[in-house]
């Protein structure tokens, strides 16, 4: 399998534990598809101040931070950074939590005990792969938008049920409803 990317993949890994800092420093340098540059902070504050000042691929966050309950910094991260994708990495398998952590936005949830080279290799190919498609919807969404928005035509959007969940502002004003009502 072939893996191309134009530079080297950019990881912030947010974890606290040296031990696990160091297994995963290992399961880096073993993958062999990528060039990869890792870099380390302890903290969620850190990671928010280094994701500010520098380009990163891709975030591996540690649920057990001493400045952060649970996912809610994961959370934080994707919320602040929303291109950049997020692996969760955990000691603690929990399904519920994995799910969650899902819906939340995280790209992946690997448990520490399973991890190695080749799994942890594919969570970031894959993360990294659908944040791409992801920055390319967004981007077509944004620009259809566009074209809708400043279209001579009245444009309406209905549900399969039916109902009008949206139109432009040509439609609004060619029927005189604002699209709140």
């Amino acid at each position: 399998m072939s893996w191309q990317y134009k530079h080297d993949v950019q990881i912030l890994l947010v974890e606290d534990n040296p031990t696990d800092v160091d297994l995963i420093t290992r399961y880096i340098k073993r993958c062999d598809k990528r060039s990869y540059r890792l870099n380390s902070v302890e903290r969620l504050s850190s990671a928010i101040d280094y994701l500010r000042e520098s380009d990163v691929d891709v975030v591996l966050y540690d649920l057990a931070l001493p400045d952060s309950d649970g996912f809610s910094g994961g959370k934080r991260i994707i919320d602040e950074f929303p291109t950049i994708p997020v692996i969760v990495i955990t000691g603690v398998e929990d399904e519920r939590m994995g799910g969650s952590v899902i819906e939340a936005g995280a790209q992946d949830y690997l448990v520490k005990d399973g991890l190695g080279p080749e799994l942890l290799e594919h969570s970031l190919h894959y993360a990294i792969e659908r944040a791409k498609v992801m920055r390319a919807l967004y981007t077509s969404e944004k620009q259809s938008r566009l074209i809708v928005e400043t279209a001579t035509d009245a444009f309406i959007r209905v549900n399969y049920q039916g109902k009008i969940v949206d139109w432009n502002q040509r439609a609004q004003r060619l029927f005189g409803w604002d699209r709140v009502e």
